[in-house]
């Protein structure tokens, strides 16, 4: 099995840096910020609507996102 674009990107920067070559760095990795409380909490209560929903999403996830995103 081939390994993903990702890691082996990851894997050429750690190279890299272990050895002082030049490193452009154009965003890999984890997300350094944490995530809101207010987004945790929404997949909290929404979890258990893993089925399909229509192309319009969940109306109360959506509204809840809504009050946060405006």
């Amino acid at each position: 099995m081939n390994s993903s674009a990702t890691l082996l990107a990851k894997h050429i920067k750690l190279y890299r840096k272990k050895n002082n070559l030049p490193v452009y760095d154009g965003g890999l990795g984890e997300n350094p910020l944490p995530a809101p409380k207010s987004l945790i909490e929404a997949i909290r209560l929404n979890a258990h609507l893993k089925e399909y929903t229509s192309t319009d999403g969940i109306p109360q996830l959506k509204r809840l996102l809504g009050n946060k995103l405006s």
